[in-house]
């Protein structure tokens, strides 16, 4: 019986690097997503995205088309239920990379068919997150494109308001740590392939997505201009991240002390 892997994590954290070298086994294969976003020079329908209209994703929504899907309004995002069929069709097992909420459905999917769900969650040292963040950046910009600090501050504003609680909201099947070490990866992704052709089942379990806290953070407008410093006289990834983490450690001292700091007395 092939196996459905969801991968989740914080942007950067190397979900879709793992997917992609997992799909280029004979083992596993990524399901493709419905998506309303115009398509970009370079990617191909079919392989990147199903590109649709509005009007077509609205119709496969309503026909239960999509096992989940999501909305924004930039553009709306699905797994359709064909691509699940097709990799299965070819004898692989299935790689979905997902936020939460994706795994959620996916997970009460399987409940109802029984299907073998493992779902795994990628955790990564927060100075790595903040090099690949920085490294993202310095390839736009050595490839003609100038620094949007607003966009970047907004993506880093995501990161830590909603992408941190997801390790938190989950019961995860599996933890995947350390893949930025050399042979790491290539070591998880031979055990996947592993439970592949072995065959090894694993029975889904009722589960439900928990309440978490959203992260105190910076405004916008301080992120982007912690951004463009960093860009240009950059500190240690780890002196940056404490310094992101500023507002959450003061509005804890707040939770703990009601009114800030104690002070001391002699």
């Amino acid at each position: 019986m092939s196996l459905i892997l969801t991968l989740s994590g914080m942007s950067t954290c190397g979900k879709s690097t793992l997917a992609s070298a997992l799909s280029k086994t004979d083992a596993f294969d990524e399901a493709v997503s419905v998506t309303t976003r115009p398509m970009r020079a370079g990617e191909v329908d079919g392989k990147d995205y199903h590109f649709v209209s509005q009007a077509t994703f609205d119709d496969y929504v309503r026909d239960g088309v999509l096992i989940e899907h999501v909305r924004s309004h930039h553009a709306c995002y699905g797994v359709p239920h064909f691509e699940v069929e097709r990799i299965r069709g070819n004898g692989q097992s299935v790689i979905m990379v997902l936020e939460p909420e994706g795994v959620s459905s996916i997970n009460n999917m399987a409940l109802k068919s029984q299907d073998n769900l493992i779902t795994g969650y990628i955790h990564t040292d927060p100075a790595i997150l903040m090099d690949r963040f920085f490294l993202r950046i310095a390839k736009q910009v050595a490839n003609g494109k100038p620094l949007d600090s607003t966009a970047e501050a907004k993506r880093l504003h995501t990161m830590l308001t909603v992408e941190r609680t997801w390790v938190g909201c989950w019961e995860w099947d599996m933890t995947l740590m350390n893949l930025h070490l050399e042979n790491r990866q290539q070591e998880q992704v031979e055990a996947f392939v592993a439970m592949h052709e072995s065959g090894a089942t694993f029975e889904p379990l009722a589960r439900k997505l928990k309440n978490t806290v959203k992260p105190e953070a910076h405004s916008l407008e301080q992120l982007a201009n912690m951004i463009v410093s960093q860009r240009y006289n950059p500190v240690s990834s780890n002196e940056f991240y404490k310094a992101l983490l500023e507002p959450m450690i003061t509005a804890q001292r707040k939770i703990r002390y009601q009114e800030g700091e104690p002070t001391l007395s002699f």
